[in-house]
């Protein structure tokens, strides 16, 4: 489980071409999940990607690390639905 600050120091840079080629790549990956669904594939992803390589162990420290980084992801991502809680990502 994340501590409080654990994550909160962690500086994330302006969105780069780097950031557009991972979400590109993502954005091809087929979503096998009924097509009805609340978070989209590539946000999933994404969120669990960035947060596993800042240290998060298990999927409730990615939900932590995507709600504490709720703001950064906002710029790329569409949240209209929030970030996707841990059992969200452990079904995923």
């Amino acid at each position: 489980m994340l501590q409080g600050s654990r994550f909160g120091a962690l500086r994330m840079g302006r969105r780069t071409k780097v950031s557009i080629m991972i979400m590109d790549y993502l954005s091809r990956i087929p979503d096998p999940r009924p097509r009805k669904v609340k978070h989209p594939l590539n946000n999933i992803l994404l969120i669990a990607l960035v947060a596993s390589i800042c240290g998060a162990e298990d999927f409730v420290s990615i939900a932590e690390f995507g709600e504490i980084r709720k703001g950064w992801f906002a710029k790329f991502l569409d949240l209209s639905n929030g970030i996707p809680y841990h059992d969200r990502f452990q079904a995923t």
